[in-house]
């Protein structure tokens, strides 16, 4: 816009000018609530982001911000770059991090959208705003579970990580009791009909049922699938006993 001779930026509401650009002061991390406050941690309704989750794995940690963005520490707690012999200043060729670093997406720009985290041994998934789920860690580079979309709810536990989708239908990967190449997805597990809730062991994983029942499957030679027996049952969920009017 020319104004008196001179050139004036303007900007559509509801950006402002801040210099030489535009920014929405709610949610601009660079310029957040006001001109040139910078929130490393994202902006949130004009606020600089507080944690507002916390999940631990076995060797690593991770908070989720109210802006949607995440940081973690710990082992391989960002990428599998660091295992494949990356140092960085807070980092060694092992992928220890003794310091937060913010989760990006394989292009270099923080991933957003979080809205639930699930944490394994070395690894970790991400359920963001739309349903889709991104997972990294040892042995896996930043990227999204081929697949999978419409997810309510993730778990996850060492090496196992399970989803509950929008169908009711639930899927597991990269490890028992479905093991797949992660991030890539295995086929829904046969529950009897739809979940409601799913949690993820080590080896084993459980749904709750929309009959209010819960079917276990994976390793149970501890007992672990609560159906009066210790032995395995990889691919058939089976019913826990005397559990009928669970929440």
């Amino acid at each position: 816009q020319c104004m008196a001779g001179r050139c004036m930026l303007t900007c559509r509401a509801p950006q402002v000018v801040c210099g030489a650009e535009c920014a929405e002061l709610s949610r601009d991390p660079n310029h957040c609530g006001m001109c040139n406050r910078a929130c490393p941690t994202g902006c949130f309704e004009g606020a600089c982001a507080r944690i507002d989750t916390l999940e631990a794995g076995t060797y690593n940690n991770c908070a989720r911000y109210t802006s949607g963005r995440v940081f973690c520490w710990g082992l391989h707690a960002a990428s599998s770059t660091f295992a494949q012999g990356m140092l960085t200043a807070s980092g060694d060729a092992y992928g220890h991090r003794a310091t937060p670093v913010q989760l990006l997406e394989p292009a270099g720009t923080p991933l957003e959208g979080v809205e639930e985290l699930a944490m394994g041994s070395n690894r970790g998934c991400a359920r963001l705003t739309g349903g889709q789920v991104r997972c990294w860690g040892y042995g896996v580079a930043m990227g999204a579970v081929s697949g999978l979309a419409s997810v309510t709810q993730i778990s996850g536990r060492e090496a196992n990580f399970c989803a509950l989708g929008a169908d009711g239908q639930v899927y597991c990967w990269d490890g028992q009791p479905r093991a797949a190449t992660a991030p890539a997805l295995t086929a829904a597990v046969l529950l009897s009909m739809r979940a409601t809730r799913v949690v993820a062991g080590g080896t084993f994983a459980c749904a709750l049922l929309t009959n209010r029942s819960v079917q276990c499957w994976g390793t149970g030679t501890s007992g672990q699938l609560g159906n009066g027996a210790s032995v395995n049952s990889l691919t058939t969920p089976v019913a826990v006993q005397g559990v009928t009017d669970a929440e």
